[in-house]
């Protein structure tokens, strides 16, 4: 893969991970992966896959339009983890970023 393919394709945290551009957000992608998706609107949403490909969290550097429902941070920024049960997505708690995470997603930040 030429640079310039991998670029189009992939960007870099602050912790040096790689991050797959995708159009959408989906709750199974590639194990052990982490998608970052590009909103209409400007914001932008992390997303974090485990071992079998199952969506554990998303953190977003926005408030998705509905400030009331994620009061955190400058402009909203916060994580939401996905809760399973067995193949079924049951919740998906929204809560402040850690101190580890605003590290590693302040080049979105």
């Amino acid at each position: 893969m030429k640079y310039s393919e991998y670029y189009e394709k992939y960007l870099k945290n602050n912790i040096n991970n790689d991050i797959i551009k995708v159009e959408k957000t989906t709750t199974k992608y590639k194990p052990n992966s982490i998608t970052q998706v590009i909103n209409k609107k400007g914001g932008i949403d992390r997303n974090y896959y485990d071992g079998n490909g199952f969506q554990y969290k998303q953190i977003s550097n926005h408030n998705h339009g509905n400030a009331k429902r994620h009061p955190f941070g400058n402009n909203g920024e916060h994580a939401h983890d996905y809760i399973w049960d067995n193949d079924r997505l049951i919740a998906r708690p929204v809560r402040e970023l850690t101190k580890e995470e605003i590290k590693e997603v302040e080049d979105i930040l």
